[in-house]
Protein backbone atom coordinates (compact mmCIF):
# COMPACT_ATOMS: atom_id res chain seq x y z
CA UNK A 1 0.00 0.00 0.00
CA UNK A 2 3.06 2.59 1.00
CA UNK A 3 4.80 2.05 -2.56
CA UNK A 4 0.77 2.44 -4.72
CA UNK A 5 0.97 5.78 -2.50
CA UNK A 6 4.13 6.27 -3.18
CA UNK A 7 3.76 6.15 -6.98
CA UNK A 8 0.45 8.32 -7.09
CA UNK A 9 2.32 11.20 -5.43
CA UNK A 10 5.17 10.70 -7.74
CA UNK A 11 2.32 11.01 -10.69
CA UNK A 12 0.20 14.21 -9.30
CA UNK A 13 3.00 15.93 -6.79
CA UNK A 14 0.88 15.88 -3.87
CA UNK A 15 1.70 14.80 0.03
CA UNK A 16 0.06 12.67 2.70
CA UNK A 17 0.56 12.82 6.70
CA UNK A 18 0.32 9.63 8.20
CA UNK A 19 1.18 8.15 11.57
CA UNK A 20 3.23 5.58 10.64
CA UNK A 21 6.29 4.21 12.20
CA UNK A 22 9.97 5.83 11.64
CA UNK A 23 12.69 3.05 11.20
CA UNK A 24 14.94 1.84 13.93
CA UNK A 25 17.69 3.86 13.47
CA UNK A 26 15.01 7.60 14.08
CA UNK A 27 15.57 9.54 17.15
CA UNK A 28 13.66 12.49 18.51
CA UNK A 29 15.38 14.99 20.27
CA UNK A 30 14.41 17.73 23.15
CA UNK A 31 16.83 20.15 23.81
CA UNK A 32 16.35 22.33 27.23
CA UNK A 33 19.02 25.45 28.43
CA UNK A 34 18.42 26.46 31.65
CA UNK A 35 20.49 30.38 31.99
CA UNK A 36 20.69 30.68 35.35
CA UNK A 37 22.11 34.96 34.82
CA UNK A 38 18.66 35.57 33.01
CA UNK A 39 16.69 33.11 35.02
CA UNK A 40 15.25 31.56 31.26
CA UNK A 41 14.91 28.45 29.99
CA UNK A 42 15.38 27.27 26.06
CA UNK A 43 13.60 24.79 24.48
CA UNK A 44 14.01 23.47 20.80
CA UNK A 45 13.82 19.93 19.08
CA UNK A 46 14.18 17.88 16.36
CA UNK A 47 14.84 14.95 14.96
CA UNK A 48 18.02 12.54 13.77
CA UNK A 49 19.10 9.14 13.38
CA UNK A 50 21.94 6.51 14.64
CA UNK A 51 25.26 5.93 13.07
CA UNK A 52 27.62 3.77 15.15
CA UNK A 53 27.72 5.65 18.74
CA UNK A 54 26.87 8.63 17.15
CA UNK A 55 22.99 10.34 16.74
CA UNK A 56 23.23 12.80 13.68
CA UNK A 57 21.19 15.64 13.45
CA UNK A 58 20.92 19.47 12.83
CA UNK A 59 23.75 22.39 14.59
CA UNK A 60 20.56 24.81 14.76
CA UNK A 61 18.12 23.03 16.97
CA UNK A 62 21.15 23.98 19.51
CA UNK A 63 20.56 27.43 20.98
CA UNK A 64 24.11 30.03 20.44
CA UNK A 65 24.86 30.18 23.60
CA UNK A 66 25.16 25.96 23.71
CA UNK A 67 27.19 24.85 24.94
CA UNK A 68 27.35 26.02 28.26
CA UNK A 69 30.29 27.36 30.14
CA UNK A 70 31.41 28.23 33.47
CA UNK A 71 28.50 27.07 35.31
CA UNK A 72 26.36 30.14 34.23
CA UNK A 73 24.20 27.46 32.16
CA UNK A 74 22.89 23.90 32.75
CA UNK A 75 22.31 21.91 29.63
CA UNK A 76 20.03 18.82 28.60
CA UNK A 77 19.14 16.40 25.91
CA UNK A 78 16.91 14.21 25.80
CA UNK A 79 16.64 11.03 22.88
CA UNK A 80 13.44 8.97 22.31
CA UNK A 81 13.64 6.32 19.71
CA UNK A 82 11.96 5.44 16.73
CA UNK A 83 8.55 4.18 19.05
CA UNK A 84 8.86 7.39 21.16
CA UNK A 85 9.79 5.89 24.39
CA UNK A 86 12.85 7.71 26.32
CA UNK A 87 16.24 6.07 26.30
CA UNK A 88 18.68 8.64 27.32
CA UNK A 89 19.96 12.16 28.47
CA UNK A 90 23.31 13.61 27.47
CA UNK A 91 24.21 16.87 29.85
CA UNK A 92 26.88 19.55 30.26
CA UNK A 93 29.86 17.14 30.58
CA UNK A 94 28.71 15.09 27.38
CA UNK A 95 27.41 17.94 25.39
CA UNK A 96 30.82 19.70 25.63
CA UNK A 97 31.49 17.18 23.44
CA UNK A 98 29.06 17.83 20.73
CA UNK A 99 30.98 17.63 16.91
CA UNK A 100 30.14 20.69 14.92
CA UNK A 101 30.97 20.96 11.44
CA UNK A 102 32.74 24.33 10.10
CA UNK A 103 30.53 24.40 6.68
CA UNK A 104 27.46 22.66 6.76
CA UNK A 105 24.71 22.80 9.45
CA UNK A 106 25.27 19.37 11.21
CA UNK A 107 26.13 18.00 14.37
CA UNK A 108 27.10 15.06 15.80
CA UNK A 109 26.18 13.76 19.07
CA UNK A 110 28.47 10.87 20.69
CA UNK A 111 25.95 8.40 22.73
CA UNK A 112 29.18 6.58 24.09
CA UNK A 113 27.89 3.47 22.66
CA UNK A 114 25.95 1.83 19.92
CA UNK A 115 22.33 1.51 19.96
CA UNK A 116 21.38 0.59 16.63
CA UNK A 117 23.46 -2.06 15.34
CA UNK A 118 22.36 -2.46 11.98
CA UNK A 119 24.26 -0.92 9.18
CA UNK A 120 22.43 2.50 8.02
CA UNK A 121 22.32 2.74 4.48
CA UNK A 122 23.03 6.33 1.81
CA UNK A 123 22.17 6.43 -1.17
CA UNK A 124 22.42 9.36 -3.79
CA UNK A 125 19.35 10.76 -5.39
CA UNK A 126 19.59 9.35 -8.86
CA UNK A 127 16.34 10.70 -10.49
CA UNK A 128 15.31 15.08 -10.04
CA UNK A 129 12.12 13.22 -9.19
CA UNK A 130 11.61 10.64 -6.81
CA UNK A 131 9.44 9.88 -3.62
CA UNK A 132 10.26 10.54 -0.30
CA UNK A 133 9.20 9.98 3.19
CA UNK A 134 10.45 12.32 6.25
CA UNK A 135 9.03 13.22 9.81
CA UNK A 136 7.73 15.80 11.75
CA UNK A 137 8.37 15.37 15.56
CA UNK A 138 5.65 18.44 17.74
CA UNK A 139 7.07 18.93 20.70
CA UNK A 140 4.33 20.77 22.66
CA UNK A 141 1.89 17.36 22.16
CA UNK A 142 4.94 15.23 21.98
CA UNK A 143 3.74 13.53 18.74
CA UNK A 144 4.94 12.34 15.48
CA UNK A 145 4.12 12.67 11.60
CA UNK A 146 5.29 11.07 8.82
CA UNK A 147 4.94 13.18 5.35
CA UNK A 148 5.15 11.85 2.19
CA UNK A 149 6.81 14.43 -0.58
CA UNK A 150 6.39 13.22 -3.88
CA UNK A 151 9.45 15.64 -5.45
CA UNK A 152 13.36 15.97 -4.66
CA UNK A 153 16.18 17.96 -7.19
CA UNK A 154 19.91 18.51 -6.34
CA UNK A 155 21.04 21.87 -6.15
CA UNK A 156 23.93 22.51 -8.80
CA UNK A 157 26.37 21.81 -6.15
CA UNK A 158 24.93 18.54 -5.17
CA UNK A 159 25.31 19.86 -1.54
CA UNK A 160 21.46 20.07 -0.80
CA UNK A 161 18.26 18.43 -1.91
CA UNK A 162 15.21 20.41 -2.34
CA UNK A 163 11.41 19.26 -1.62
CA UNK A 164 8.71 20.02 -3.06
CA UNK A 165 6.41 20.67 -2.64
CA UNK A 166 7.41 22.21 0.68
CA UNK A 167 6.17 20.35 4.04
CA UNK A 168 8.68 22.16 6.04
CA UNK A 169 7.56 23.60 9.37
CA UNK A 170 9.34 23.61 12.61
CA UNK A 171 10.17 19.80 14.22
CA UNK A 172 11.34 18.37 10.67
CA UNK A 173 15.08 19.96 11.49
CA UNK A 174 17.26 16.88 11.24
CA UNK A 175 14.81 13.73 9.71
CA UNK A 176 16.41 11.64 7.26
CA UNK A 177 15.24 11.76 4.07
CA UNK A 178 14.44 8.49 3.16
CA UNK A 179 13.42 6.62 -0.13
CA UNK A 180 12.50 3.12 -0.72
CA UNK A 181 13.92 0.68 2.30
CA UNK A 182 14.06 3.24 4.62
CA UNK A 183 17.36 4.17 2.46
CA UNK A 184 19.02 7.97 3.42
CA UNK A 185 19.13 10.37 0.73
CA UNK A 186 19.50 13.64 2.58
CA UNK A 187 18.87 15.26 5.96
CA UNK A 188 15.88 18.00 6.30
CA UNK A 189 17.47 21.64 7.51
CA UNK A 190 14.58 23.92 6.91
CA UNK A 191 13.20 25.95 4.11
CA UNK A 192 15.25 28.22 1.01
CA UNK A 193 14.60 32.04 2.32
CA UNK A 194 13.26 33.06 -1.59
CA UNK A 195 12.00 30.11 -3.42
CA UNK A 196 10.32 28.61 0.00
CA UNK A 197 11.37 24.91 -1.32
CA UNK A 198 12.45 22.54 1.74
CA UNK A 199 16.05 22.08 1.99
CA UNK A 200 17.89 18.88 3.19
CA UNK A 201 21.89 18.03 3.10
CA UNK A 202 22.44 15.66 0.67
CA UNK A 203 23.61 12.27 1.44
CA UNK A 204 26.97 13.15 0.17
CA UNK A 205 27.83 15.51 2.36
CA UNK A 206 26.44 13.44 5.14
CA UNK A 207 29.07 10.63 4.43
CA UNK A 208 31.51 12.82 4.21
CA UNK A 209 31.18 14.23 7.65
CA UNK A 210 30.54 10.61 9.22
CA UNK A 211 33.76 9.51 7.83
CA UNK A 212 35.61 12.49 9.84
CA UNK A 213 34.19 11.52 13.15
CA UNK A 214 36.79 10.08 15.27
Amino acid sequence: MKNLWHKLANAFGIQKESSNQPPPFFITLEVEVVDHAKKAIYFASGCGFLVGKYCITTRHIFPKIFPCHQGLQDAFVRLYDYRGQYFLTLSNDKLSKIIFNDFHDIAALNLGKKFYRKKVKFIKAASLKIPVTIFRYDLINRQLTQIFSSTIEYSLSREFLFLMPSPIQPGFSGSPVLTANNTITGMILGNHRISKAGIALSSQVIASFLKSLP
